[in-house]
């Protein structure tokens, strides 16, 4: 069978871990070392807190502390996520560490809209196919914690934000803000609001948009196949996604080009690339599709995996 190689990308253009200790002891026990991860899988990573037995022992609040990691196919980026690592120190008496029911208790929270939610938080060690008598060298245990963003029901709000030439912003939605620096172009995102008092979304305390409660409650269309611009899917009611000018005075165009391999070239013809342009206004609501390339233009040419 023929392999055939066809890739649709679409591009947006303008036409003019820090590390803490913290102790908590008992009167006795070994020293356990608690590494406490969390990722998150938009940027900024929402604000997010590790308890023990209900007292807090991190917080994870300063985006400096990030480091971004990525998984690649061929020459692109095809999905990315944000790590960062805490230490914390306590004792207990081996005896509980070694028995389930008398461990103490990992907790995580992540800060949305509407306030703080309950992640999944769990110490690796102690999952089931993992989970074996902790034996301490010169009087230390490490244990390590993870809560990952994903784990957690969470959709999120995509902004294209396009502020060069501006001063720094700020963005809110409900308990939820970015910081938006000054003379720069990003892609953002927000947890989707699941409460009315958090659906006003307000840029330097001036609301330009009502983001719709059911972003939180449905699946998101894009990714799940091929969305041309100018489809079914086109209805910019199923999209998430948004393009912020701070400027409110450029105007866009969002632009879907197809990559084909030299033997699909000569038998499709020429491709044309199909277009949708925004007129200058602070906000738009973009077209229901992934974009690649924000403010800079798609590659002539691009390195696909092979599919048979």
């Amino acid at each position: 069978m023929r392999s055939k190689l066809v890739a649709t990308i679409v591009v947006i253009i303008v036409l003019g871990g820090g590390f803490l200790l913290y102790r908590h002891f008992s009167n006795s026990g070994v020293v356990v070392q608690l590494t406490l991860g969390y990722q998150s899988d938009i940027w900024p990573p929402p604000p997010a807190k590790f308890f023990m037995d209900g007292r807090e022992l991190a917080s994870f609040t300063n985006v400096s502390e990030f480091q971004r990691k990525t998984a690649e196919q061929g020459d692109r980026v095809v999905y990315d996520w944000f790590e960062a690592e805490q230490e914390v120190e306590f004792q207990a008496p081996l005896s509980q560490l070694n028995t389930p029911a008398e461990r103490p208790r990992i907790t995580g929270q992540i800060l949305t809209p509407c306030g703080w939610i309950d992640g999944k938080a769990y110490v690796k060690q102690w999952l089931s196919t993992l989970d074996k008598p902790l034996t301490p060298a010169n009087g230390k245990v490490a244990l390590g914690a993870d809560m990952r963003m994903a784990d957690t029901p969470i959709r999120s709000v995509e902004l294209f934000v396009d502020n060069r030439g501006g001063a720094e912003a700020r963005l809110e939605l409900g308990q939820s803000s970015i910081t938006i620096a000054r003379d720069s172009a990003h892609k953002y995102y927000f947890p989707a609001p699941s409460c009315a008092e958090a659906t006003s979304l307000k840029l330097n305390g001036q609301e330009i948009a009502q983001i719709p409660l059911e972003y939180a409650k449905r699946e998101s269309t894009v990714g799940s196949g091929y969305a041309s611009l100018m489809n079914e899917n086109r209805n910019k009611d199923l999209s998430w996604s948004y393009l912020l000018d701070t400027s409110g005075k450029r105007c866009y165009q969002l632009t879907e080009k197809t990559y084909v391999n030299a033997y699909e070239a000569r038998s499709m013809g020429r491709l044309e690339s199909d277009t949708l342009r925004y007129s200058s206004k602070v906000l738009h609501h973009l077209a229901p599709v992934e974009v690649y390339y924000f403010l800079e233009r798609a590659p002539d040419k691009v390195k696909l995996e092979q599919q048979i």
